[in-house]
């Protein structure tokens, strides 16, 4: 297989949270359930917001702004948010109030 082939097939399922994989890190598996490793702090900061009441019940998600404040690529929200949205602090709205994005929909549960 060629190595570009190769190299795609891992930065995406880093991108999907599937393997860990980049520059600066060693390739892993993640199994199902695990946080990758770069999404942690974004979700640690999250939960303390909604859970200290800065982000609220049905308020949109600045994905951008926490995705340059957490040094993730924007396309990687998805991956981070999935174990957000999974647990029911977050749900994912095509047709929400102020666009297609993220919306809080109650407290966090702690991170396994």
């Amino acid at each position: 297989m060629p190595y570009r082939t190769l190299k795609a097939a891992l930065v995406h399922l880093d991108g999907i949270g599937e393997v860990v994989w980049g520059m600066h890190q060693r390739g892993e598996v993640l199994a199902p359930g695990d946080v990758h490793p770069d999404d942690v702090d974004l979700l640690r900061e999250v939960q303390a917001r909604i859970s200290a009441g800065i982000y609220h019940r049905g308020q949109a998600m600045p994905t951008s702004i926490l995705a340059v404040a957490h040094g993730i690529q924007p396309k990687c929200i998805p991956r981070a948010f999935r174990h957000l949205v999974a647990d029911g602090t977050l749900h994912h709205d095509e047709h929400g109030p102020h666009g297609p994005g993220y919306y809080v929909s109650a407290q966090p549960l702690p991170l396994p």
